[in-house]
């Protein structure tokens, strides 16, 4: 782990990235906007200006993020408030056609606007759908799919080009960019469906309650908050991240505020309502305790780095041991392993990374592995575990630059002029310095390769 990655962690842990951001944005802009249209007419000058700033802020935020599942959202978040307020059709009447060709519109000018990130959404369903198909009945298991997609992608690109447009686009990828369809893989179709039922039954049974009339406002807009961020986890993974989990939890406790049993009722689901309460109160304590776990493990896990960085390899691998052994975290563990590397623990490094494939696995963990049997003389296992990197993200030169070293260092000189081809050759996405140098250095060494097969 580099200085850079420790300090990437924490803040992808609590919003991911600007994309996820929108989502927030766009279910805070609707619970702003509906606090101001209630209490506008009360609100002093003050307040006035305060409402109108937050509108503005969140607004040019939203814009700024570039997250189009965001602005899904809050057109979904908008058109339930319109349902109520302007009467719109719902979907399922006979007039819902006109808001399904809308919603897909929106949809459709979205994907051309940034055609590009699209088309590697499309890769991700494609090789996802490869997961489902050989795992339908039981899934892969809960929280897998990290360690479970990239060597997916890994297999596709084995008997794909890696120079076409898709490996052009081909990332370490570790969501499915659809929350349901993820947790579909993850769960399996029978556990899926269990799941289903149990959610259809609760939903069922809100039927037996009513919105408090003191507490319309705060219902509508709460279930429009939710419904935001529902209908943008179909195109992103909203609620995988932290922070959109703590303000789910917190609109469900509104929401939930804001109803209260039928008189009729109110013997047979009065239990069932305090249950819930206290399970959704009970998980925003677990989740904010779990986060809190978290920043502080990944803040050790950055003065850990930062100390190796100055020199300090035996302290930094006694802390990352430490934090190995209380947080059972594939980034801390890949870490530990690379330390392990750095100091020539290969036998201890190799089972730490075994661990960490677990947990997650990307190119990066593929290479170390690559180094570690090269060095122990593995040398069947190192060729494997560098062609699994260079298939598994194809637009990596590093990757590719590493096989081809590789092939140098054991005296294979046919293979080593291939892959020299290869990355000569390769489409470059964002050319970079890096990527220049590896050129250079291979086209030299390429026609003293050449010259000594002849």
């Amino acid at each position: 782990m580099t200085s850079s990655n420790a300090k990437c962690m924490l803040p992808h842990f609590i919003y991911a990235n600007q994309s996820i951001l929108s989502i927030l944005y766009a279910s805070l802009f609707l619970v702003v906007m509906s606090t101001t249209k209630r209490n506008w007419e009360i609100a002093g000058l003050l307040m006035k200006i305060v409402f109108c700033l937050l509108v503005l802020l969140l607004f040019v935020l939203l814009i700024l993020s570039k997250g189009r599942a965001g602005w899904i959202g809050l057109a979904a978040g908008i058109y339930f408030i319109g349902i109520k307020r302007f009467r719109l059709p719902v979907l399922w009447s006979k007039k819902g056609w006109t808001m399904w060709l809308l919603f897909l519109a929106l949809v459709v000018s979205f994907f051309w606007i940034k055609k590009e990130s699209s088309q590697g959404r499309l890769l991700i369903y494609k090789i996802s759908a490869n997961i489902f198909t050989d795992h339908w009945l039981w899934g892969i298991g809960y929280g897998k799919y990290k360690a479970t997609y990239n060597l997916y992608q890994a297999n596709y690109f084995s008997i794909h080009s890696i120079d076409s447009e898709e490996a052009v686009l081909a990332d370490n990828t570790f969501y499915a960019f659809n929350d349901p369809w993820q947790l579909l893989i993850e769960l399996g179709l029978l556990r899926f469906i269990c799941l289903a039922c149990c959610v259809v039954v609760l939903l069922l049974h809100f039927k037996t309650y009513v919105i408090k009339p003191d507490r319309n406002h705060v219902f509508y807009t709460s279930a429009s908050a939710l419904i935001c961020l529902i209908v943008a986890s179909l195109f992103s993974y909203p609620f995988q991240v932290f922070s959109i989990q703590f303000f789910a939890l917190l609109y469900l406790v509104a929401l939930l505020r804001a109803v209260e049993p039928v008189k009729g009722h109110v013997s047979s689901a009065k239990w069932l309502f305090l249950f819930f309460k206290f399970f959704i109160k009970a998980s925003i304590l677990f989740v904010s305790s779990y986060a809190i776990f978290k920043i502080v493990v990944m803040q050790r896990a950055k003065e850990a780095s930062d100390l190796s960085l100055a020199g300090f390899k035996n302290l930094a691998l006694e802390r990352f041991g430490l934090l190995s052994n209380s947080a059972k975290d594939g980034t801390i563990l890949f870490a530990y392993a690379q330390q392990l590397y750095y100091v020539n623990q290969l036998k201890k490094a190799s089972v730490i990374l075994a661990k960490t494939k677990n947990f997650y696995i990307n190119n990066e963990v593929c290479r170390l592995s690559a180094f570690i049997a090269q060095e122990s003389g593995d040398l069947k296992r190192a060729e494997g575990e560098y062609m699994k990197a260079v298939y598994m993200v194809p637009n990596r030169m590093v990757n590719r630059y590493e096989l081809y070293r590789f092939y140098l260092a054991v005296g294979d000189t046919t293979k080593a002029l291939i892959w020299a081809e290869s990355i000569l050759h390769m489409p470059v996405k964002i050319p970079s310095e890096e990527t220049r140098n590896i050129r250079k250095i291979v086209g030299r060494q390429q026609s003293i390769l050449q010259a000594h097969n002849d």
